[in-house]
Protein backbone atom coordinates (compact mmCIF):
# COMPACT_ATOMS: atom_id res chain seq x y z
CA UNK A 1 0.00 0.00 0.00
CA UNK A 2 3.16 2.34 0.65
CA UNK A 3 3.05 5.42 2.23
CA UNK A 4 -0.08 6.98 3.71
CA UNK A 5 -4.34 5.87 2.88
CA UNK A 6 -5.02 4.88 -0.24
CA UNK A 7 -8.53 4.22 0.50
CA UNK A 8 -11.39 4.17 2.91
CA UNK A 9 -12.76 0.64 2.87
CA UNK A 10 -16.31 1.37 2.12
CA UNK A 11 -18.56 1.32 4.93
CA UNK A 12 -23.09 1.16 4.84
CA UNK A 13 -24.99 4.54 4.62
CA UNK A 14 -24.58 7.17 7.89
CA UNK A 15 -21.55 5.85 9.55
CA UNK A 16 -19.63 6.14 6.48
CA UNK A 17 -20.81 9.91 6.12
CA UNK A 18 -19.80 10.77 9.38
CA UNK A 19 -16.31 9.23 9.26
CA UNK A 20 -15.80 10.70 5.77
CA UNK A 21 -17.00 13.89 7.33
CA UNK A 22 -14.31 13.77 9.46
CA UNK A 23 -11.61 12.74 6.85
CA UNK A 24 -12.05 15.44 5.06
CA UNK A 25 -10.33 17.61 8.27
CA UNK A 26 -7.77 15.13 8.35
CA UNK A 27 -6.93 14.31 4.43
CA UNK A 28 -7.03 17.59 3.11
CA UNK A 29 -6.22 16.51 -0.40
CA UNK A 30 -8.47 12.92 -0.24
CA UNK A 31 -10.98 12.88 -2.94
CA UNK A 32 -14.45 11.90 -1.08
CA UNK A 33 -17.24 10.02 -2.90
CA UNK A 34 -20.70 10.83 -1.22
CA UNK A 35 -23.77 8.28 -1.78
CA UNK A 36 -27.19 10.05 -2.59
CA UNK A 37 -30.75 8.29 -2.86
CA UNK A 38 -34.30 10.20 -1.81
CA UNK A 39 -35.15 10.08 1.68
CA UNK A 40 -37.66 7.91 1.22
CA UNK A 41 -36.01 4.88 -0.70
CA UNK A 42 -33.78 5.53 1.76
CA UNK A 43 -35.91 4.64 4.53
CA UNK A 44 -37.82 2.66 2.91
CA UNK A 45 -34.61 0.11 2.09
CA UNK A 46 -33.35 0.75 6.31
CA UNK A 47 -36.62 -0.13 7.87
CA UNK A 48 -36.81 -3.37 6.47
CA UNK A 49 -32.77 -4.20 6.71
CA UNK A 50 -30.74 -2.27 9.42
CA UNK A 51 -33.40 -0.90 11.29
CA UNK A 52 -34.99 -4.88 11.99
CA UNK A 53 -31.38 -5.58 13.46
CA UNK A 54 -31.33 -2.65 15.92
CA UNK A 55 -34.68 -3.97 16.77
CA UNK A 56 -33.15 -7.35 17.55
CA UNK A 57 -30.09 -5.72 19.61
CA UNK A 58 -32.01 -3.77 21.95
CA UNK A 59 -34.20 -7.27 22.43
CA UNK A 60 -31.60 -9.58 24.21
CA UNK A 61 -33.28 -12.35 23.14
CA UNK A 62 -29.94 -13.38 20.95
CA UNK A 63 -26.85 -15.40 22.15
CA UNK A 64 -24.36 -12.84 23.49
CA UNK A 65 -22.44 -13.04 20.96
CA UNK A 66 -24.59 -12.70 18.37
CA UNK A 67 -25.90 -9.21 19.74
CA UNK A 68 -22.22 -7.67 19.65
CA UNK A 69 -22.65 -6.58 16.25
CA UNK A 70 -25.82 -5.06 15.88
CA UNK A 71 -25.34 -3.97 20.00
CA UNK A 72 -22.51 -2.28 17.91
CA UNK A 73 -24.26 -0.78 15.10
CA UNK A 74 -27.28 0.19 17.77
CA UNK A 75 -24.63 2.52 19.53
CA UNK A 76 -23.76 4.12 16.28
CA UNK A 77 -26.59 4.22 14.03
CA UNK A 78 -29.80 4.74 16.47
CA UNK A 79 -27.67 6.65 19.45
CA UNK A 80 -25.53 8.74 17.72
CA UNK A 81 -27.19 9.09 14.78
CA UNK A 82 -30.47 9.02 15.33
CA UNK A 83 -30.36 10.29 18.80
CA UNK A 84 -32.31 7.05 19.83
CA UNK A 85 -34.91 7.45 17.37
CA UNK A 86 -34.19 5.12 14.83
CA UNK A 87 -37.49 3.73 14.40
CA UNK A 88 -39.16 7.24 13.93
CA UNK A 89 -39.03 7.80 10.02
CA UNK A 90 -39.47 11.56 10.57
CA UNK A 91 -36.22 11.52 13.00
CA UNK A 92 -34.30 9.12 10.94
CA UNK A 93 -34.76 10.82 7.59
CA UNK A 94 -34.24 14.08 8.96
CA UNK A 95 -30.80 12.32 10.07
CA UNK A 96 -30.26 10.98 6.65
CA UNK A 97 -30.60 14.62 4.92
CA UNK A 98 -28.15 16.36 7.67
CA UNK A 99 -25.74 13.81 6.93
CA UNK A 100 -25.45 14.85 3.28
CA UNK A 101 -25.81 18.40 4.43
CA UNK A 102 -22.86 17.84 6.70
CA UNK A 103 -20.48 15.69 4.09
CA UNK A 104 -21.37 19.13 1.67
CA UNK A 105 -20.48 21.84 4.24
CA UNK A 106 -16.94 19.35 5.26
CA UNK A 107 -15.95 18.90 1.97
CA UNK A 108 -14.39 20.62 -0.13
CA UNK A 109 -16.67 21.03 -3.63
CA UNK A 110 -13.75 20.22 -5.67
CA UNK A 111 -12.96 16.92 -3.82
CA UNK A 112 -16.59 16.08 -3.47
CA UNK A 113 -18.44 13.85 -5.54
CA UNK A 114 -22.51 13.26 -4.96
CA UNK A 115 -22.97 10.18 -6.41
CA UNK A 116 -25.98 8.44 -7.41
CA UNK A 117 -25.58 4.66 -7.44
CA UNK A 118 -27.82 4.79 -10.20
CA UNK A 119 -25.65 6.39 -12.42
CA UNK A 120 -22.80 3.33 -12.65
CA UNK A 121 -19.44 4.04 -12.96
CA UNK A 122 -18.84 6.48 -15.71
CA UNK A 123 -19.29 9.67 -13.09
CA UNK A 124 -17.57 7.84 -10.49
CA UNK A 125 -14.91 6.92 -12.79
CA UNK A 126 -14.46 10.36 -14.33
CA UNK A 127 -14.11 12.12 -10.92
CA UNK A 128 -11.45 9.74 -9.77
CA UNK A 129 -9.42 10.48 -13.15
CA UNK A 130 -9.46 6.58 -14.36
CA UNK A 131 -10.82 4.66 -17.18
CA UNK A 132 -14.84 2.82 -16.85
CA UNK A 133 -14.40 -0.50 -16.10
CA UNK A 134 -15.89 -3.50 -18.83
CA UNK A 135 -17.80 -5.30 -16.47
CA UNK A 136 -21.11 -3.88 -14.91
CA UNK A 137 -21.37 -1.69 -12.37
CA UNK A 138 -22.18 -4.00 -9.19
CA UNK A 139 -25.70 -3.91 -7.73
CA UNK A 140 -25.47 -5.89 -4.89
CA UNK A 141 -27.33 -3.45 -1.90
CA UNK A 142 -31.08 -4.23 -2.17
CA UNK A 143 -33.08 -5.79 0.58
CA UNK A 144 -32.75 -9.50 -0.40
CA UNK A 145 -28.90 -9.24 -0.68
CA UNK A 146 -28.49 -7.81 2.66
CA UNK A 147 -30.45 -10.33 4.26
CA UNK A 148 -28.30 -12.86 2.31
CA UNK A 149 -25.51 -11.56 3.68
CA UNK A 150 -27.08 -11.23 7.63
CA UNK A 151 -29.62 -13.97 7.52
CA UNK A 152 -33.05 -13.73 8.86
CA UNK A 153 -33.55 -12.58 12.34
CA UNK A 154 -36.73 -13.20 14.17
Amino acid sequence: MGSGLRRIPEHSGLARSALLARVGGVLPRAKVVHTLRPAEEWWESYSKTIAVILQEAGSGDSEREVRSIPEMAYAIIADQTFGGSCNDRSAAVDAFEKRTADVKSAIASDRLLLFEVRDGWEPLCEFLGVPVPSNPFPRSNDNSAFWEKFGQLG
